[in-house]
């Protein structure tokens, strides 16, 4: 293992000086939101952009939206996908899902649930004139037809053994209210059949959610009449907010933000941590500056140092061991920063300058893991720059694939995988991804293959894939994330392990 380059343990020493002044940060406003019994205060990292449903794919918009809106399908607590708003789901062909919705439930607006609000939403989010940000999750879906009032079939355009998967990212909404609304209201406003309701949106301030009166499902019906949701972007301040009573839960803080709280709980996430390269980039064309780039950052050392006890290694992937198609057989890239400078010099690389983009909220101690990357990366003899951004443009960056939009040189991202399956994170940022920077044709072809298997024809076919892309360093794994929450005194929470943030499962003591 490499000595960690002098940048690291200057940025800890930065990292630890906050950790014991935190109580003397600056709080957001003076205002304390957490001392009324029956609302709840949540610091998350960074504003949702959009409620715009199609573009909610975020975990930050997720966080508001997977409370008001719900979906066809839910994963159960042993793993398994069961019906939700679906009472019930069989394929009965092989392009062709049929969903018995359940009877009685009712938008906040109190238009019915029906196979019309199924087909509607589908029709939404495929209009060919709209683009959506979120496609990649839903993408083998063609067409939604209404059997009758409670049953409605799903046809995807090839075999998708997965899509009760693929569904618990498809939020179904009002129809009459859909077809009526504007994108740009939609946008700000959501009706769903959710424990809550959207009660207002102060951009730049807070959410306000309300619990549902009338909210289904009577087993798990809100208990906290109030949900109020700020976006704070620095760690430390969401955990001091928790200390000094402004908020009852602290999103995704570091162990040692959390270790002042009066309680903390763990989430064992899906997340993958990785940073994916630009191919069309004149250097980065090269394989061997890309591979110089897997052996320049020393994953396990940065692991230790910044993430000890919440990270593990992703051997080559960005995905977690519990997703389906992992491949145990591939290990870590191998830290040799001898060997990367090599590759760089002769390459003709050295000297030549990149940029590396890091959203400053993404995770805990992102800035010393950015500042680290670009020590480790700068010792091949390449040049880079570091770009910290906010939420806003790091997402439009994030995004940005079509003809003449901009395309970073490196970007540092975290995604999660609530499809427990390979499918899902490759499908977005391998092949000719939605997210992809690689634009591999060829590699598309196989992922097209393995998409229609299932049980170990699939699972052959996606560690194969995985094994194919080792080599070819379009994207490198750093390492998957479990988060920490910190929580008030009165907080009792357990966040679920496949990323959804359910406020009606929160409890506040009176």
């Amino acid at each position: 293992m490499m000595k960690m380059k002098p940048i690291l343990p200057s940025c800890l020493a930065v990292t630890l000086s906050v950790f014991a002044g935190i109580s003397a940060l600056p709080l957001a406003t003076g205002t304390v939101y957490a001392q009324t019994a029956a609302a709840l205060t949540v610091a998350i990292g960074a504003e949702p952009a959009t409620m715009l449903p199609r573009d909610a794919c975020r975990y930050e918009t997720n966080f508001v939206t997977d409370n008001i809106y719900e979906r066809l399908t839910q994963r159960a607590a042993d793993g398994s996908v069961v019906g939700w708003l679906a009472e019930s789901f069989q394929q009965t062909d092989k392009v062709t899902w049929r969903f018995k919705l359940r009877p009685g439930i009712k938008f906040s607006n109190g238009e019915a649930l029906d196979a019309t609000a199924v087909a509607e939403t589908i029709k939404y989010y495929f209009d060919p004139k709209m683009s959506s940000r979120c496609r990649g999750d839903y993408s083998t879906i063609e067409s939604a037809t209404k059997i009758d009032d409670m049953t409605v079939d799903i046809k995807t355009m090839s075999p998708d053994p997965t899509l009760p998967s693929r569904l618990l990212k498809l939020y179904i909404m009002a129809p009459k209210w859909l077809t009526s609304t504007s994108d740009e209201a939609t946008a700000t406003s959501a009706i769903g059949t959710g424990p809550y309701t959207l009660s207002e949106w102060v951009k730049g301030s807070h959410i306000t959610l309300k619990a549902n009166p009338n909210y289904w499902d009577g087993k798990n019906r809100p208990t906290i009449e109030q949900v109020r949701i700020v976006s704070r972007s620095e760690a430390a301040v969401r955990a001091a907010m928790v200390r000094a009573g402004e908020a009852d839960i602290a999103v995704n803080i570091s162990q040692e933000q959390a270790k002042p709280l009066p309680k903390s709980v763990a989430e064992h996430t899906t997340e993958a941590v990785f940073l994916r390269l630009n191919v069309k980039n004149p250097v980065l064309a090269d394989v061997n500056v890309r591979k110089a780039i897997s052996q320049a950052i020393d994953t396990a050392t940065i692991r230790q140092a910044l993430y000890p006890g919440v990270s593990t290694p992703l051997n080559g992937q960005i995905i977690r061991p519990s997703a389906l198609g992992f491949n145990p057989d591939l290990k870590e890239y191998p830290s040799n920063p001898a060997e990367a400078k090599n590759l760089v010099s002769t390459a003709g690389a050295t000297g030549k300058q990149l940029k590396l983009i890091v959203r400053t909220d993404l995770i805990p101690n992102v800035s010393e893991l950015a500042e680290a990357m670009q020590g480790m990366l700068q010792e091949t003899g390449l040049k880079v720059t570091l770009v910290p951004m906010e939420a806003g443009p790091w997402r439009d960056l994030l995004f940005a694939n079509k003809e003449g939009q901009e395309r970073t040189d490196m970007i540092i991202i975290s995604a999660s995988n609530i499809q427990f399956d390979t499918s899902r994170v490759m499908n977005f940022y391998y092949g000719t991804g939605q997210f992809s920077h690689s634009d591999d044709v060829a590699f598309q072809a196989g992922m097209d293959k393995a998409a229609v298997l299932s049980g170990s024809e699939r699972v052959t076919a996606y560690r194969s894939l995985w094994a194919d892309a080792y080599g070819k360093y379009w994207v490198i794994p750093i390492f998957g994330i479990d988060y920490i929450h910190g929580l008030s005194a009165r907080t009792t929470w357990t966040p679920r392990d496949d990323g959804f943030v359910y406020f009606n499962t929160v409890k506040l003591s009176r």
